[in-house]
């Protein structure tokens, strides 16, 4: 069954408007039907989209028309496609003239529609021109080459992408799926899962339920409030990451990492800056190749190891741990479980560990060319006075496996800070 095509120029269709000292202006004014639960695209090449929502199962069209003169004025029609066999869809078209010598179109159209709530936005694209959804509709799905996108409730799935321009998107009931070349984007409230892509943006976003997957190749990433999973990468950009209800994983090339409330485990990697995680339920695996590493207040494994820079752990309640620094110290305090596995190692930095007055421990202690120095009670069982070889012994009635090494500089283990020696 063919489709009834409603253009601009048509009798009874368009409303001429006088001419303006900017140029001339043709407005369209129609209403149509559309079943619930139906879609509505709109194709524009130059000029905004603007869409509100009511509870009609009718779609209301306003577009306007603008150019210089008005012979291009009437070479630009305003197509909208529906189908008697279709009642759930309705296509918006700007056509611009097109063949040999036809010179590029300095006409722009903007359209204001309102949609019913249940309407799915499925197919909003604009080469020039800004996007805007201001109020309740089904699902979104936007694209703008150059313009901002600007997205404010969805009560199902959002995918929204732009080559140049901000995106700025709330209240998404659904997944949300974005991708952009330049431009920054903020998130808000996502009901399921959020995937997040781009090339030289910042990305912030706060409020997520579900799992997030965020990466950008220049720009800095923000995240806050994540009830699912977290992956996030920057090649050149610093990550910072608040607040998440299940695991982490964060790579940043060239600045620092930040990680912090995390009930399940983290997993960061920084060739170029410095590491901080605070407040881990189950415990962290960290490389740094140019950069210091600090952790506190975590439960579960720690693994960290340091190429250029030094390592800190502070308040550790974890029965394996294990921080290796090349080129630089290694500090810890916590607590050593009796099952517990603790190797702590650095090539050329001190290594000082400080443990509860009341731990019981086996020590196993090194240092090529430095000292080694306890506050602790230790039956030796060998190793040289004067240094010679490692120091081994046991503090209290053993358990614990602590191995202390640094190749130049001093071991000492310590009584924590406040405690009676």
């Amino acid at each position: 069954m063919s489709a009834a095509i409603c253009l601009l120029t048509l009798s009874g269709v368009a409303s001429p408007v006088a001419a303006q000292s900017a140029g001339q202006t043709r407005e369209l004014h129609q209403t149509y039907d559309l079943a619930p639960g139906g879609t509505v695209a709109v194709t524009n090449t130059s000029g905004y989209i603007r869409v509100t929502s009511w509870n009609e199962n009718r779609v209301k069209v306003d577009a306007v028309k603008r150019g210089l003169s008005e012979d291009e004025v009437n070479q630009v029609e305003i197509q909208v496609i529906t189908r008697p066999d279709r009642p759930d869809r309705i296509e918006i078209r700007t056509l611009h003239p097109r063949g040999v010598g036809v010179r590029p179109s300095r006409v722009s159209v903007d359209y204001d529609l309102k949609v019913p709530r249940t309407a799915v936005l499925d197919g909003l694209a604009t080469t020039s021109g800004d996007i805007t959804v201001s109020d309740p509709v089904a699902g979104v799905t936007a694209r703008a080459s150059s313009g901002n996108i600007t997205v404010r409730e969805v009560s199902g799935n959002a995918v929204l992408s732009t080559a140049s321009g901000r995106i700025t998107v709330d209240r998404v009931g659904g997944s949300l799926s974005l991708t952009a070349v330049s431009g920054d984007l903020a998130i808000g409230e996502v009901g399921s899962a959020l995937n997040v892509r781009c090339a030289r943006c910042n990305i912030r976003a706060a409020g997520l339920r579900d799992d997030v997957t965020a990466q950008t190749t220049s720009g800095n990433i923000e995240l806050e409030r994540v009830g699912g999973r977290v992956t996030a990468r920057a090649t050149s950009g610093w990550i910072k990451i608040n607040d998440v209800g299940g695991d982490v994983i964060a790579e940043s090339y060239s600045d620092a990492i930040t990680v912090t409330n995390v009930r399940g485990r983290v997993a960061a990697t920084a060739l170029s800056g410095n590491v901080v995680i605070r407040k881990v339920d189950e415990g962290a695996r960290v490389s740094s190749v140019s950069g210091a590493v600090e952790i506190s207040d975590a439960k579960g494994r720690i693994e960290v190891n340091a190429t250029s820079g030094s390592i800190t752990l502070n308040g550790i309640d974890g029965k394996d741990v294990s921080a290796k620094a090349t080129n630089g110290s290694v500090h810890f305090t916590g607590r050593v479980y009796n099952d517990g596995h603790y190797e702590f190692f650095s090539f050329s930095g001190e290594v000082v560990l400080s443990l509860p007055p009341e731990s019981n421990f086996n020590l196993m202690a090194n240092s090529h060319s430095g000292s080694v120095n306890t506050e602790f009670r230790l039956q030796l069982k060998s190793g040289p006075i004067g240094g010679g070889g490692p120091i081994i012994g046991t503090v209290g009635k053993g358990g614990a496996e602590v191995r202390a090494i640094s190749h130049s500089g001093s071991v000492q283990i310590k009584k924590s800070a406040g405690q009676p020696r």
